[in-house]
């Protein structure tokens, strides 16, 4: 969220958390924007009225999943956010080597959040913010 020189986690500036929920990575993200000197709130649905220097996201967070490795298991939470265009449509970008896809149909409650070959990936519930320019 923003322009930073690298990719950042919610709560990197902030408190960090340990099991990722929607709650938690919302809380997360809040609390960096205030850190950082900006404006983040949540709103109540994609299309919520906001301000003339505000965009919106979406945020949805997976089911945890075990990760195995050699000296046992662990589990492993993801998070995913998608960004409402200048356009109307709707925008996400995967990590640092995933291509960006637009939506010009379709808000986040229809788009179907894959992540690769896995379809509805991301599962939680979805929480809406209005951020700050």
């Amino acid at each position: 969220i923003g322009n930073y020189d690298a990719s950042h986690d919610p709560g990197d500036f902030s408190a960090p958390y340990a099991e990722l929920t929607v709650d938690s990575v919302a809380d997360a993200v809040l609390s960096d924007m205030d850190v950082l000197g900006r404006e983040a709130r949540i709103i109540e649905d994609y299309n919520s009225p906001i301000k003339e220097n505000e965009y919106r996201i979406a945020l949805r967070v997976s089911k945890p999943q075990v990760i195995f490795i050699p000296s046992g298991s662990y589990l492993d939470w993801d998070y995913h956010f998608m960004v409402q265009t200048s356009d109307g449509g709707w925008a996400e970008k995967h990590g640092h080597q995933g291509g960006t896809e637009h939506y010009s149909q379709g808000n986040p409650n229809t788009i179907s959040w894959d992540l690769g070959d896995a379809e509805g990936y991301y599962t939680s519930s979805i929480v809406y913010f209005a951020i700050t320019n």
